[in-house]
Order: structure tokens, then sequence, then C-alpha cells
């Protein structure tokens, strides 16, 4: 069912390795699910912010730390393996 919609879907594990993304998630990124499976997501993409452009850490890396839901209370811009920069909505 996930493979069928037009947003990127993209799923963890608890370390942060790409367990699953559907076709628009592979065009978001720029890599095949094939590639991706078994990764860290922090190797695949990066976060900055979206008033200063600093680099964040990954939404769920900040849950984990926290241990707890992590609302994304800011704007972020993803970039990806080729550098392109998109703003995203993340949640965990």
């Amino acid at each position: 069912m996930l493979e069928h919609i037009g947003k990127a879907v993209l799923a963890t594990d608890i370390e942060g390795k790409v367990t699953y993304h559907n076709e628009a998630a592979s065009q978001l990124l720029g890599i095949e699910e094939v590639e991706a499976k078994g990764r860290c997501l922090n190797t695949i993409l990066k976060f900055q912010d979206e008033t200063d452009g600093h680099e964040v850490l990954l939404p769920l890396e900040q849950a984990i730390q926290q241990d707890k839901l992590y609302n994304v209370d800011r704007g972020l811009l993803m970039v990806d393996g080729a550098g392109k920069i998109r703003q995203v909505t993340y949640t965990v």
C-alpha cells in the first residue's frame, strides 16, 4: 500500500537503519531501496536548520537519545546524497 502513495515514506529500526522506503523515497533520496536497506539513515541524508543552515541531528537520533517522542519544532532542510536541498516534514 505505501509503495503506491505519492509521498516519500521511509522507515528505520531503533538504531536508525533503513528497513523500508517506497519508490517516492527512492526518487527523493536518489538511492534505490536495495542500496539503502540496512544503512544508517545519517549516511544517506543530512538535515539542516532552515533558519541558519547549520547541520542538526536527525530527529530520530534525538528521539533515541531522549528516549521519548520528538517533535520537530523548527523548519528542516534535507540534504540528499547528491547535495540537493529540500524542505521536509519529519515525524518520529
